[in-house]
């Protein structure tokens, strides 16, 4: 019922101790307590479940579980509204490895942080893994970090040897 077979259920633990109360405790029926009716609906029997308390926390476990992920996500809030646009050497390839691929570009005599798109969209526009040899000239089109002690540029088009890779071809 809640897990697909042959894979393990994250929500099987969780399950488990709705169902069957708190870690250590030992749920019996109370003497006064009804049997759950035939005809009860679903809402009902949820709220009435063994642990009709751990009903609260098992809905908060799995909200917090939801919101991991959209918290994670940066967007491009932390990024300046107006376009920055940097020409320098390539300290470091692209790398697609992590949320966001990324690469390091020294320009003005600072080292920038280059956040490109995800890995499948920053592939999806040209750019593999190792690319651009470290020492060649780009130019990196996209928004500045707010922070201006902060060297980071979130890219949505790298130029190199006259090949333009639109990673975020939606914005400017």
């Amino acid at each position: 019922m809640y897990s697909v077979p042959g894979r393990i259920s994250v929500l099987a633990p969780i399950v488990r101790l709705w169902q069957h109360g708190r870690p250590g405790s030992c749920r019996r029926k109370r003497y006064n307590e009804p049997e759950l009716e035939v005809g009860m609906s679903d809402r009902a029997r949820l709220f009435r479940g063994p642990a009709a308390g751990g009903t609260l926390f098992m809905l908060v476990i799995i909200g917090a579980l939801f919101a991991v992920p959209a918290a994670a996500h940066h967007g491009w809030s932390g990024y300046e509204d107006s376009i920055t646009e940097i020409t320098g050497t390539v300290e470091s390839s692209v790398s697609l490895a992590g949320p966001h691929a990324t690469m390091q570009v020294r320009a003005d005599g600072q080292l920038w942080n280059v956040v490109l798109a995800p890995p499948p969209r920053t592939a999806k526009a040209g750019l593999k893994d190792g690319m651009i040899p470290v020492g060649e000239t780009v130019t990196v089109h996209g928004n500045r970090h707010r922070d201006p002690q902060k060297f980071e540029i979130k890219t949505s088009r790298l130029t190199w040897k006259d090949q333009k890779f639109n990673v975020y071809p939606d914005r400017n």
